[in-house]
């Protein structure tokens, strides 16, 4: 089966400014070989299949200075893209697809190639060199492909492809009697169990004299009253030197009095 793993990375600044400019050089090849795609469906009434998607996009790489820092694989997955875009917009699942804006295309994907991790080193990306990456836990199965994805908030993850055997579940009949409990929710006890055994409700720590247990409406009225009483003494200050005190206008002066 397949599983997909995701680490946080952290590239550093000139790292970070190159996966941008590979994100826009990439976004741009997209929307190249979308019109190349839309060009000859209207003269020649053909669609382009996925070989000759790769092919114009390693040909679109000999010829642009940008795209050749970046992995021959990478750019090729750009043409598979687009073909499965156009793939599923052809066959009904999807509608037709859009012009890639540069800040909506965030991801570049490594199939096979290019890239290794190490745990002491950090991962390497082809022309970025050890970015150190944040290994939560880990890596199970083979890595089929790594995907960069750039995140809404600006945060960098990698997110990895495995393939490892699907794990085995053994079946009721195998298991051992005596590992086998039954429990029964209840009011009065909290579960009781098939052995006639229960547990009480837990009970919980009280903080300023309060039970925790109370209903939450009158412990939030209650700590909202000791707030209160807290901060009424702070808001009848003065107010601070750099906010100037409020003064009354003066009253119109009526017309002066003749008599």
């Amino acid at each position: 089966m397949l599983s997909a793993f995701k680490y946080r990375l952290y590239p550093k600044p000139e790292q970070e400014t190159r996966l941008n400019r590979s994100l826009l050089s990439l976004c741009n090849l997209y929307n190249d070989l979308k019109a190349e795609e839309m060009r000859r469906y209207n003269e020649e009434h053909k669609s382009t299949s996925q070989i000759t998607f790769r092919a114009l996009a390693l040909d679109a790489r000999k010829h642009n200075e940008k795209l050749q820092h970046i992995h021959s694989q990478v750019v090729q997955n750009v043409g598979d893209r687009i073909h499965r875009s156009f793939r599923n917009f052809f066959e009904g699942r999807a509608r037709f697809p859009n012009w890639k804006k540069p800040q909506k295309y965030n991801s570049l994907t490594f199939p096979q190639f290019g890239f290794r991790l190490d745990l002491k080193k950090g991962l390497f990306l082809f022309g970025l060199g050890c970015v150190r990456i944040f290994v939560h836990r880990p890596l199970l199965g083979k890595v089929k492909r790594l995907t960069i994805k750039r995140e809404a908030g600006g945060e960098w993850h990698a997110i990895f492809v495995t393939e490892r055997q699907e794990s085995v579940r053994s079946p009721l009949a195998e298991i051992p009697i005596d590992r086998i409990r039954g429990a029964d929710m209840g009011l009065s006890k909290f579960m009781t169990f098939d052995d006639s055994t229960s547990a009480e409700y837990p009970k919980f720590m009280t903080v300023g004299g309060q039970d925790r247990s109370a209903p939450a409406s009158l412990l939030k009225e209650a700590q909202g009253l000791q707030a209160s009483s807290r901060t009424r003494p702070k808001a009848c200050r003065a107010p601070p030197a750099h906010q100037a005190p409020a003064r009354r206008l003066p009253e119109k002066a009526g017309p002066p009095n003749l008599h």
